[in-house]
């Protein structure tokens, strides 16, 4: 069974599409990608299969019938569409099915020679694909004896829809009964033999950069090529890079969520973010004229989506980032409200964020344009619930637009109320669905961190029907256990710190793939960051040092092509990862063991578990030796797969 993207065709599709689809899903082998309608350039084909041995086929589907068809030559067909109770009949010229497929093969073939991982470097063939690219035509709606057939009524049809990349109703049905390899040989044989010729198989990376270049909205990002990259005996270009996309399952959850309201559950790591994010790039890739709010409670994963947005590659030679805004709440609510009513003035929290709500709930009512298309919600775990009413106002059609809600309970860093979606408005009930699937960490890092959370609680939190605690399925990537680097005094844990980042900057880790995170900077700690800062010139032999989260205006300029080492704290890194985490100063999580409140005790477990899961593929964890979690830690070191060094 073929990987389908979308899984399912709209309800909109023609009946020959929503045949020769699921003929496409049941019959082709399990490695083979097909896409409907995909959007790599500005008209779209039917359907584009991938087949790592074969290439890629670009499809044009057509439900004529004879009857319709008044007029051919090879260039183009004149279609009569019979009347409706709607309309009377009419005519249309349209181009011939396999011109207008060879026209988007070569438009396509100009976006795929863009990537130099994809071309072929043999001196005979350089400049061109490395891999076939071919096109064919699919008459759903006829058989092939109403070619053979003469027709004294109708034109003769037998020279214009005899190829040998045509195909007919009958020969897709038939494709049922036959075996993997000899509907392989069929797919083979639709190529024409200008297309064909023998080739490696394809790479992983190249199949991911196909991908992108398919669907650009799935893109995450462009890295240098490697070894492994490339499938030919001929040098690699010097230049190559590939693209590293959302997998199959996330590019079918972004582009398979549906209009209305939904709701998307998952673990760290499992992509949530980079789901949302795609999902708002195709809603604007495919109706640039939407508005599209994407908002969430941490203002530097607001920041970061922002600079994810604007740095996505121009689709459709135009930006569509513009169309897209990413605020944190907050910054949303003062947006169109104006001002905010401010926390700890004679009101508790609670009253305070009711509050802001009324106020944008009342922005929202006086200037109906404030409304948006599309909404989508990141870090709902956190949000306050009268907040979902404001979102939901938000939208142009409250009822049955497009509002994504995306959450993990294992993150919720906040005590808030308990509440259902009914009792917010929003309609969730059937259109829920979780992730469980971890892609960010190493299964040594996620081992560490979901046992860490699991085994200090006191307590098991109660089950949560509007945020369900996820448990990651076993991550499918392993790196290096988790350090836990106990000093002697805390103030040596800066020092320890950056000569750990020296060393991995030497062995070629860039400056924004690591990041130091702290649990709190100001007051009584605030020493040990200029500490930090004024030992980082001379350890770190010239690499920046980026604090994140120094003021309001670092967290809101932070970007993902900003310079430096990160250094944020722990609830700011909520949402982002990075390949190497220096959780310091891990002392100030003590009291997650020492809490009388077990709910409180939880939450500093769950922001001690957000900080190690921002780590890909290294964690170190540094404490003092007097610290009651490094004890405990230590303690239980084998149990929780932890490397522990004393320094």
């Amino acid at each position: 069974m073929a990987e389908m993207i979308p899984d399912s065709i709209p309800k909109d599709a023609s009946r020959g599409e929503k045949g020769l689809f699921a003929a496409f899903r049941d019959v082709l082998p399990d490695d083979f990608i097909v896409w409907h309608e995909p959007n790599a350039t500005t008209s779209r084909p039917d359907f584009v299969i991938l087949s790592a041995t074969h290439g890629v086929l670009v499809v044009e589907t057509k439900g004529w019938s004879k009857g319709m068809i008044k007029q051919a030559d090879s260039k183009s067909v004149l279609i009569e569409w019979p009347s409706t109770n709607e309309s009377p009949s009419r005519q249309q010229i349209s181009d011939h099915p396999l011109e207008q497929a060879e026209r988007y093969k070569y438009a396509l073939m100009d976006k795929l020679k863009q990537e130099s991982i994809l071309l072929n470097s043999d001196p005979g063939h350089f400049g061109k694909l490395s891999f076939p690219l071919g096109r064919c035509a699919v008459m759903t709606g006829m058989r092939r004896k109403d070619i053979e057939q003469s027709d004294l009524l109708g034109p003769d049809l037998s020279a214009v829809f005899t190829d040998e990349s045509i195909l007919f109703a009958e020969d897709i049905e038939e494709w049922r009964d036959l075996t993997d390899r000899d509907v392989t040989r069929q797919f083979w044989d639709l190529f024409d033999s200008r297309a064909k010729f023998r080739f490696p198989p394809l790479t992983e990376d190249q199949i991911q950069t196909i991908r992108a270049v398919l669907n650009p909205s799935t893109q995450i990002r462009r890295v240098p090529a490697t070894p492994a990259s490339w499938n030919s005996p001929a040098p690699m270009p010097a230049d190559a890079t590939i693209i590293k996309t959302l997998d199959l399952q996330q590019e079918k959850a972004a582009k398979q969520m549906g209009e209305g309201h939904r709701v998307l559950s998952g673990v760290a790591g499992s992509g949530k973010t980079l789901i949302l994010t795609a999902r708002a790039r195709w809603l604007a890739e495919n109706s640039p004229d939407l508005r599209i709010l994407i908002t969430c409670y941490n203002v530097t994963l607001a920041a970061y989506i922002r600079s994810v947005v604007k740095d996505s590659s121009p689709i459709n030679g135009s930006e569509n980032s513009g169309s897209i805004e990413a605020l944190h709440f907050h910054g949303w609510a003062k947006k169109i409200s104006g001002s905010l009513p401010r926390y700890g003035e004679n009101l508790s929290d609670d009253e305070v964020d009711d509050a802001i709500s009324d106020k944008v709930l009342a922005a929202l009512e006086a200037n109906p344009a404030l409304r948006y298309d599309a909404v989508l919600v990141d870090e709902a775990h956190i949000m306050h619930p009268s907040w979902f009413r404001a979102l939901k106002a938000a939208l142009r059609d409250p009822e049955d637009g497009s509002l994504l809600i995306v959450n993990d309970a294992s993150q919720k860093l906040r005590r808030r109320k308990r509440f259902s979606w009914t009792s917010v408005g929003v309609r969730a009930q059937g259109r829920t669905r979780k992730l469980q699937k971890n892609y960010r960490n190493t299964k040594q890092v996620l081992t560490s961190a979901w046992q860490v959370l699991s085994r200090l609680a006191d307590a098991e939190p109660d089950s949560d029907e509007t945020f369900p605690v996820v448990t990651p399925e076993a991550s499918e990537r392993s790196g290096p256990p988790p350090r836990l680097i106990i000093a002697q005094q805390p103030q040596e844990i800066a020092s320890l710190a950056l000569t750990a980042c020296t060393k991995e900057l030497k062995q070629g880790q860039a400056a924004k793939d690591i990041a130091l995170l702290y649990r709190y900077g100001t007051g009584r700690s605030a020493h040990r960051i200029r500490s930090l800062q004024q030992l980082a010139p001379s350890t770190l032999d010239g690499a920046e040092l980026y604090w994140v989260t120094q003021d309001q205006a670092t967290k809101q300029n932070y970007g993902a092509q900003n310079p430096g080492i990160r250094l944020l704290t722990t609830q700011s890194a909520l949402g982002l990862e990075f390949k190497s985490v220096y959780l310091l100063w891990a002392d100030d999580f003590d009291r997650a063991l020492q809490d009388a409140d077990s709910e409180k005790q939880l939450e500093n477990l769950r922001e001690l578990y957000v900080a190690m899961t921002r780590a890909q593929d290294q964690l170190t964890i540094l404490c003092s030796a007097s610290s009651a979690l490094g004890s405990r830690l230590a303690e239980s070191a084998e149990e929780l797969g932890l490397e522990v060094v004393h320094a």
